[in-house]
């Protein structure tokens, strides 16, 4: 076993360790200062209104997904039918 491989879960733990304190720090700050309080009511507020745009995008789209579906819908049975009348007609009268 080589030194790089000894010290690589030395490496991770302090990694680890690391991240868990810049975690413990943000927390610190959004849920015991005053102004992180602060901040996180905007990012709060930010993120619901952001959210509120999206589901009004989303049913917007969709009604127009829905609109589209119909329309093309139609059209395709206009065109089978008309095919149908084509094949079964010869020299323009129904086939027996």
């Amino acid at each position: 076993m080589t030194d790089q491989e000894k010290n690589q879960p030395s490496l991770t733990f302090l990694a680890g360790l690391f991240l868990g304190a810049l975690a413990g720090a943000a927390a610190v700050f959004l849920f015991g200062t005053q102004t992180g309080k602060k901040l996180k009511k905007k990012l709060e507020k930010q993120a619901k209104e952001l959210l509120d745009e999206l589901s009004q995008t989303a049913q917007k789209t969709e009604k127009k997904i829905s609109k589209t579906v119909k329309q093309e819908t139609r059209l395709l049975s206009q065109k089978i039918a008309a095919q149908r009348r084509r094949f079964f007609t010869r020299a323009g009268r129904p086939l027996r």
